[in-house]
């Protein structure tokens, strides 16, 4: 089992890949909002590291949207 201070070591050692690894174990473990909140603020502090593509959505705001971000944001 992947735990968010096993990923947060990963991160202080730099050791980016082998986090965002973990990071995809870990939400597959269970898809809860907190972890989608967790993988977005970790993703949002290595994403330039890892040479993803740049791509923007816009979503209107909406109470029943919203809760989706992060997990639009992580996949």
């Amino acid at each position: 089992m992947v735990s968010e201070s096993e990923i947060r070591t990963l991160m202080e050692e730099h050791k980016l890949t082998e986090a965002r690894a973990k990071l995809g174990q870990y939400l597959t473990l269970d898809s809860s909002l907190d972890q989608f909140l967790f993988a977005e603020k970790i993703y949002a502090q290595i994403a330039h590291q890892l040479n993803f593509l740049p791509f923007k959505i816009a979503i209107l705001r909406s109470i029943t949207l919203e809760p989706l971000l992060p997990f639009l944001k992580v996949k």
